[in-house]
């Protein structure tokens, strides 16, 4: 099949021979380009373009210059090329040679597990100038761009080497900064390659030059992830580099770099950077993402970053179809987000009330971890036709909505569980590639943090357990049912209404219970209208108990069995208050939400008011 480009009349492909695609040869042990993606393909609930805005805004995070005070700026921009706009382009992105490899392709159609079925397709319009094609266009600024040497990976900054070339994992594994560790399997180009139909991306960036760059400070690249196919019996896994001819047999193709770059990019009606203007605009030829999804999926994944008080000055998000700039991403605005944002907006705020539990969890003595802080948990009671999750965070990134923590059919919570920066990595690295999951079973989080795997599993237990301790807390008591722990309360507040023998109360008799309870003091004060008894009590954790706090509602109903004249009494005038100095979730007059741990007492005083 060949193709004929004469109505571009600017450029013949003759003109330009010595930029051309390299399909790299088999070699032992060669992995086939569709196996790459596999990983964060294999995801429920992620549509490619959710694996996009996941993994693309990471990496550009992660690359924010630290010299400026700008936050990243990413812009996303999708446009239609037709005519001869639409033949200049597939010239100069040299499909002329992908489109003399089409039966090849299909002869390996079965083994590549529909790999390339739309590519097929997709390839087969290129001839037809009224048929548009798709570009999407993914840019950061303010970042730091594909810097460091082109084709060897020494350091981290060797950015191009790693996105562009590299066929494994970039260096931010081991990165020491934990701010760095968002995109740390360095598989950008995977999800980069899965939202262009035809597998192939481009990459167009400016930076700051340096010796590592040969002071250059602009590259142009293309990448090709194509079926693993033969030709006159010579097997290709699919790897493919369009570039500048280097004579190299290891390196073939070499970037664009410098005025030429800036000028291949003009050519495609593209905006070219100029000096400071650093960052990376990734091209995705036949991607027709509806930008509403987009939006929806930055908003879904992203909102975290949206709702802070400077949220602006880290990461700002512009959307354009066809030269019009589109509404941005708006999560407040959204009624699906509003509890988990209230959660989240609670975690700094340290806020607290009603119907809600705010705490943080430690995992004590784990050897290895740094210290024992894990994370900030905040949970909110939401209406019955509400769904239940625990929305697990991580660097403004919403790791997973997890449906799977509360008990279902209880009362319906929603919450946010964010990590401390002390133990991050070990967050980090119990992730998959598609980073959509916490996994304490890992195997990279065993080999790089083998202390991680408890950390990790005891987090997630104590998060599940404080949320179902919540959501008991929440629900009625079934009326006329006596139950072990109303007798134990019976047994012991029971003493400030009933007769008694003279003496200080009776302590409550100890029983195996999470929790404890005991007479700490008790006083009276009488006045001309009416005398006031008050008792206070010490709540604390049972030693036996191994989780490190347990949600606990403290309530009071006190009403007079019969009156002198043998008809039923009145409620009693008793206000349960909290007593001393110690942090409770909500208080109210005759209820007290509170969480116990090893290391705090609570202490509860009970106010009996009686008219004289």
């Amino acid at each position: 099949m060949r193709l004929s480009v004469k109505a571009a009349g600017h450029l013949n492909f003759r003109e330009c021979r010595m930029f051309t695609w390299d399909f790299k040869k088999n070699t032992p042990g060669a992995m086939p380009a569709r196996s790459g993606a596999n990983a964060i393909r294999n995801t429920e609930d992620l549509e490619d373009y959710d694996l996009l805005v996941r993994e693309a805004i990471q990496n550009s995070a992660d690359e924010r210059r630290k010299d400026v005070e700008d936050g990243v700026t990413i812009k996303i921009s999708k446009k239609n090329y037709t005519g001869n706009d639409k033949l200049r382009l597939i010239e100069k992105m040299g499909f002329e040679q992908i489109l003399e490899r089409v039966p090849n392709f299909e002869a390996a159609a079965e083994r590549n597990e529909n790999w390339y079925r739309t590519g097929l397709t997709e390839l087969k319009k290129l001839n037809d100038p009224s048929e548009p094609l798709p570009m999407l266009f993914y840019e950061d600024f303010n970042a730091n761009g594909l810097t460091g040497i082109w084709n060897r990976q020494i350091t981290k900054t060797d950015r191009f080497f790693t996105l562009v070339l590299s066929l494994g994992r970039s260096m931010k594994q081991t990165a020491d900064d934990s701010a760095e560790l968002l995109g740390s399997y360095g598989i950008g180009k995977q999800a980069f390659a899965i939202c262009s139909p035809l597998r192939v991306v481009g990459y167009y960036s400016k930076f700051l030059p340096d010796d590592a760059s040969n002071r250059e400070n602009t590259r142009l690249m293309l990448t090709g992830f194509f079926p693993d196919h033969s030709v006159d019996d010579i097997d290709y896994p699919g790897h493919a580099y369009w570039g500048l001819e280097t004579g190299n047999p290891e390196f073939t193709r070499s970037p664009i770099v410098g005025s030429e770059a800036d000028k291949w990019i003009d050519d495609i009606s593209w905006n070219t950077r100029g000096t400071e203007d650093t960052g990376l605009t990734v091209l995705l030829p036949g991607c027709n993402f509806d930008m509403a999804n987009i939006r929806d999926s930055i908003e879904r994944w992203w909102w975290p970053r949206f709702v802070t008080p400077d949220a602006r000055k880290h990461l700002n998000i512009i959307l354009e179809q066809d030269g019009s700039v589109l509404d941005p991403p708006n999560p407040a605005s959204r009624r699906e987000f509003v509890n988990v944002i209230d959660c989240y907006k609670t975690l700094s705020s340290q806020r607290s009330g009603e119907g809600f539990l705010r705490q943080n969890i430690s995992i004590p003595n784990v050897k290895g971890s740094r210290g024992e802080k894990s994370g900030r948990l905040a949970i909110k009671a939401v209406g019955d036709k509400e769904l239940s999750y625990i929305c697990l965070t991580r660097e403004g990134l919403v790791i997973d909505y997890d449906q799977t923590i509360p008990f279902e059919g209880d009362a319906c919570v929603q919450g946010v569980f964010e990590p401390f920066s002390d133990n991050l990595k070990a967050f980090v690295y119990s992730e998959p590639e598609a980073h959509h999951v916490w996994n304490p079973n890992l195997g990279r989080l065993k080999d790089l943090m083998p202390w991680g795997e408890i950390f990790i599993s005891r987090t997630l237990k104590s998060i599940k357990d404080k949320t179902r301790s919540f959501q008991k807390s929440l629900q009625e008591k079934p009326k006329g049912r006596e139950t072990e722990i109303a007798d134990f309360i019976d047994k012991t507040l029971g003493q400030l209404f009933k007769p008694r023998k003279k003496g200080p109360p009776i302590p409550p008799t100890a029983q195996v219970k999470a929790y404890s309870i005991q007479v700490k003091n008790r006083s009276r004060s009488e006045g001309q209208a009416e005398t006031t008894d008050s008792i206070s009590y010490a709540l604390k954790l049972s030693e036996h108990v191994s989780i490190s706090s347990v949600p606990v509602v403290v309530s009071l109903s006190a009403k007079v069995e019969t009156n002198a004249g043998g008809a039923n009494g009145s409620e009693i005038s008793s206000t349960l208050v909290a007593d001393g100095e110690y942090q409770y979730v909500g208080d109210s007059k005759n209820k007290i939400n509170m969480n116990l741990t090893h290391k705090e007492v609570a202490y509860i005083k009970i106010l009996n008011c009686i008219n004289n």
